[in-house]
């Protein structure tokens, strides 16, 4: 673990204190609509409503951070042991997705409905031009 801060920490700690003050803010107006009359304060109830769903925040952002740390080192075993040659608990979709990474082609198009037809001057009123993104555009003379 590196020390300081950094994206995945600062985060998890923006879930759980989003956690803490919504749970805490919603026990704030249930107490006050509820038992307003028979409470002297509110607000210190409130507190120890926030600090016990901080930690329980805490707990499922915790199972959440081991669930994706798993993921990512059977990812990197499974790496190691097939290597480029694919895997046999890898699903046929992911190892095709990680093989266009790979080769970089992953925004490529090849598919028949994006690809430019030829259009010729036809003399009248119509004149196509060829953008820089290889499409058609027509435009009026």
């Amino acid at each position: 673990m590196s020390d300081g801060l950094n994206a995945g920490w600062l985060s998890f700690a923006f879930v759980k204190m989003f956690i803490a003050v919504v749970v805490a803010a919603a026990s704030f107006l249930l107490m006050d609509f509820m038992y307003g009359k028979e409470l002297q304060s509110v607000v210190s109830i409130t507190v120890v409503v926030g600090i016990i769903s901080w930690f329980v925040g805490q707990m499922f952002i915790e199972v959440i951070n081991m669930a994706v740390s798993t993921i990512i080192q059977c990812f990197l075993a499974d790496e190691e042991m097939f290597g480029n040659e694919g895997s046999l608990y890898v699903p046929d979709e992911l190892d095709e997705f990680l093989a266009e990474l790979d080769r970089g082609d992953r925004f490529a198009i090849n598919d028949k409905e994006n690809e430019i037809d030829d259009y010729e001057f036809d003399g009248k009123d119509k004149v196509s031009v060829e953008s820089p993104t290889n499409s058609g555009v027509s435009v009026e003379a």
